[in-house]
């Protein structure tokens, strides 16, 4: 019996993933819940595991392809008959216009799946197709042949990663040249972009579409007509220099006296001329962009902010971290996500999501945290049940995520199914800020800093450390006053943090 292994939906606008790398090969054993391939998303990187135990009968996607959400990428016998491994592994090919890499072989005996041969042969998808350059153009003959053409021995054994290779085809960009800064002297994608950046002007020569001016001519402001004067008394302002303007010389007798024109000012270059400049942006970044930009267009955003008194939660967490192991320490986040969860089983309306048909219920309280990554993006693992989860485990599983989110590697069951996020600025020193939405999900709370300030209770002026967090809310799934009573229920449990350490809902206490 033959079990495929399908390419997963780990995001809301997640339609493919590039396989990055086969942990098991043909003849492979393996078993349920065991990882069998890394996939890359545009955010990260995630293990993809296997749903039954048998052995690895087909690799039905190469390292480099990018696979459609839904498509097998794999099947597993289950049974003990083998099939026959003497038939050739047939070649994928990528996703249209993308450069499908060529893996070396691991060692002798090794199952390893190859993606392109050097040669005349050419990879389906992309026979007919002439290379463009960057700038969207068709590529000089010099440039194509010269770094697009197909993977030289040398490059066959170059170290680089699946998503190097990958951008460096893409871009233009030779491997040959590039001088790798991960393991072992291993290329990644920092290495390739700023190998991008550092191209000799003859390369950004041919890659410029050709006629492309430099600079553009910017028309100055019309001049009223001038008497006759000597030349040295009115110079011509020159572009390429400062003009600097001396006493206006006396009018001749008879003729109006006219003020001084001043000289156009310095205009700014065209963007167009200056288009190579530009930082390139990591997958990461774009995806964030494209997705923030979803959720400010089509979710209708409000906000709620509450200060809440931290002091008791303060000594609480100081008083379990004196008992707890290093691995469980309890942060200041990890009591927020805590009281979130808790506050959001009791508001029914944060736990559905918006669809065109209706409300959509959720059958857990998964909260996702907000991470920044080293690149510069932004990535949201899930603690699953944290309603449910004692608080230590919570701190610990969180401590886990965040890790392994830095590091790009999180696998698919942290990166799904969740309801809310918890965004936390406060080791950045803000006093407030808000937070955008990200589709699906109902709401985001975003958590400033801890401050002393003063408070007036009973006539008297106390110094109480107090921390602002703001609910950013789908008003098309609650209204104001539902969300103010969450944000009432997250304070309560913050300023009583014992309630966090039991199971006490707001109606039974």
């Amino acid at each position: 019996m033959a079990s495929d292994v399908i390419m997963p939906k780990m995001g809301y606008d997640m339609t493919s993933g590039v396989l990055a790398r086969w942990l098991k090969h043909p003849g492979d054993r393996v078993r349920s819940g065991e990882p069998i391939a890394e996939v890359e998303t545009d955010k990260v990187t995630i293990e993809i595991e296997s749903f039954a135990s048998g052995t690895v009968d087909k690799l039905l996607a190469n390292e480099g392809d990018r696979v459609p959400v839904g498509t097998p990428i794999a099947t597993i016998t289950t049974d003990a008959a083998l099939p026959d491994r003497t038939a050739p592994m047939p070649i994928g090919a990528g996703e249209g216009g993308e450069a499908i890499p060529v893996k070396e072989a691991a060692g002798a005996g090794s199952a390893v799946v190859t993606h392109a041969k050097t040669g005349p042969e050419t990879t389906p998808g992309r026979e007919g197709r002439e290379p463009r350059s960057q700038a969207g153009g068709p590529m000089p003959a010099s440039m194509a042949e010269a770094e697009v053409a197909p993977p030289t021995g040398r490059e066959d054994r170059i170290k680089v990663s699946p998503l190097a290779r990958r951008l460096a085809q893409e871009r233009g960009i030779s491997l040959s040249g590039i001088t790798g800064s991960g393991p072992g002297g291993r290329i990644i994608k920092a290495d390739v972009e700023a190998a991008e950046v550092t191209k000799s002007p003859e390369t950004r020569r041919q890659a410029a579409p050709p006629h492309m001016p430099t600079t553009q001519p910017v028309p100055g402001p019309m001049l009223p007509p001038m008497p006759p004067a000597d030349a040295a008394a009115s110079p011509v302002p020159q572009p390429s220099a400062p003009t600097v303007h001396g006493e206006p010389e006396p009018s001749a007798p008879g003729q109006e006296s006219r003020p001084p024109v001043p000289a156009p000012e310095p205009q700014p270059p065209d963007p167009v001329a200056t288009s190579q400049t530009a930082i390139p942006m990591s997958r990461s970044q774009r995806a964030v962009a494209r997705l923030m930009a979803i959720s400010k267009q089509t979710i209708p955003h409000f906000y709620v902010t509450v200060p809440i008194t931290m002091d008791h939660a303060l000594t609480l967490r100081a008083d379990m971290n004196d008992v707890l192991p290093p691995d469980s320490a309890i942060s200041i986040n990890d009591l927020v996500i805590k009281a979130v969860a808790l506050a959001l089983s009791e508001t029914p309306d944060l736990c559905r999501r918006w669809t065109d048909a209706g409300f959509e219920p959720v059958s857990g309280i998964h909260v996702a945290i907000a991470v920044a990554t080293p690149e510069g993006g932004i990535i949201s693992p899930v603690l699953r049940n944290a309603d449910r989860t004692p608080l230590p485990t919570l701190a610990r599983r969180a401590r886990q995520l965040i890790q392994a989110a830095r590091k790009g590697h999180l696998s698919a069951d942290a990166m799904r199914d969740a309801v809310f996020t918890v965004s936390n600025l406060g080791a950045s020193g803000v006093e407030s800020f808000t937070a955008i939405i990200t589709p699906p999900e109902s709401a985001v709370l975003a958590v400033a800093s801890i401050q002393a300030g003063p408070v007036v209770r009973d006539s008297d002026i106390d110094i109480e450390q107090r921390m602002r967090v703001t609910l950013s809310a789908d008003h098309r799934l609650i209204g104001g006053v539902a969300g103010a009573a969450f944000l009432h229920r997250v304070r309560a449990r913050l300023e009583s943090p014992y309630r966090l350490l039991v199971d006490v809902t707001e109606d039974a206490a």
